[in-house]
């Protein structure tokens, strides 16, 4: 490893650790028993590696333009994003198991934190979420118990029913923590801009999965 690229991955490194730090602190003094038990997991993290390789995702060039739509609480966060995003491992959902075009390719996510990552854990994941304007995320709902913290953008969210579009939609700015209980049926929607959100998810980890 050359002195300089030496120098990238330390940089990279205290980028992410501030991130984590971040994110763990928010948990603990905002976030209820959820986010609480995710800030709890996070203090008896191993040390980062950044062995996964990057991957790109068309989808996760929306965040230029989401650095902007944050508000002061969580441009910390946007900022160690925007240090660290020539590194994310980005990917799309391969639990689809239906045609869903728009949903499809209008979304990407990395998972940071959990088996086989930068940070591995065997009982925590924790990563980054992006969907595009004008995405329908359909109902869907999961074993693991799941939790959201927005960080940029504005987007519908909807709990329940089991209907692939709930009715009840509830508008949810950055800064917000919401939570989804195990096989909880939940769906989100963006409009006219794109969302950023940070995800983690704590219990059955491999448990199951299945669209409402």
């Amino acid at each position: 490893m050359s002195a300089g690229s030496g120098t990238r991955f330390a940089e990279g490194l205290r980028a992410f650790d501030a991130f984590l730090d971040i994110y763990r602190t928010t948990c603990l003094e905002e976030g209820g028993p959820l986010a609480r038990k995710v800030a709890k997991k996070l203090d008896r993290r191993p040390p980062a590696r950044l062995s996964v390789p990057a991957r790109k995702q068309p989808v996760a060039a929306h965040l230029p333009t989401l650095n902007k739509l944050g508000i002061p609480e969580t441009a910390p966060f946007l900022g160690a994003i925007a240090e660290l995003s020539a590194r994310l491992p980005w990917e799309r959902s391969t639990k689809a198991g239906r045609p869903m075009p728009g949903f499809d390719r209008g979304h990407c996510y990395c998972t940071l934190v959990g088996p086989n990552c930068w940070v591995p854990m065997d009982d925590l994941y924790v990563g980054l979420y992006i969907q595009a304007p004008n995405v329908f995320y359909p109902a869907h709902q999961h074993a693991a118990e799941e939790l959201y913290f927005t960080l940029a953008g504005t987007g519908d969210w909807a709990k329940g029913p089991r209907d692939p579009k709930p009715k009840h939609f509830v508008p949810m700015p950055p800064g917000v923590f919401i939570r989804h209980k195990p096989w909880q049926p939940h769906a989100m929607e963006t409009h006219g801009e794109p969302l950023l959100a940070i995800w983690a998810w704590v219990g059955e980890l491999d448990g199951g999965f299945g669209w409402s």
